[in-house]
């Protein structure tokens, strides 16, 4: 069985010797074929737009607020890649061959803001609610920069190429 660690365990693995699985409430977000898939605390799809992963695929998942790390789940191991800035480019997808790649343009304090390299889709993720806590669910929801208000929500947003 694998080790069930809270958000701080989690961070504090660096190399794990054995598969590592982030406990609740911290949700667990992959992307495929462009779109939002959710997974539950061990690796289980539980709501896709795309097709079921096959192979290794990443995710993000929120550690604490503001704070974001990237994962790699490979064959039930979950490595930790490093924590996720404004202006990273992020690595997400099926398999390491063919990565759907995102550009981070905002860390919030509840919020991520990622943007595909390859088109124009982008994707806010609320981990946390508006007080702080933990919601039901995950909030993942594509949105318009120039329309959508949350950015100017965003301490850390800024526009690159």
């Amino acid at each position: 069985m694998p080790r069930i660690l809270n958000a701080k365990q989690a961070a504090a693995v660096t190399a794990p010797q054995e598969p590592v699985v982030v406990g609740f409430p911290y949700t667990l977000v992959s992307v495929m074929n462009e779109g939002p898939l959710l997974a539950n605390d061990y690796g289980q799809v539980v709501a896709s737009s795309g097709s079921t992963p096959t192979g290794p695929w990443s995710f993000i998942t929120a550690e604490e607020e503001g704070t974001y790390k990237i994962y790699s789940f490979q064959y039930r191991k979950f490595v930790v890649n490093g924590d996720v800035q404004s202006g990273d480019h992020v690595l997400l997808g099926p398999n390491s061959e063919d990565p759907v790649v995102f550009n981070v343009y905002g860390v919030g304090d509840n919020r991520i803001v990622i943007k595909s390299a390859k088109s124009d889709l982008w994707w806010t993720i609320s981990c946390f609610g508006e007080d702080g806590s933990q919601p039901d669910d995950i909030i993942y929801t594509p949105f318009e920069p120039q329309k959508d208000t949350q950015l100017l929500r965003l301490e850390t947003f800024h526009k690159q190429a």
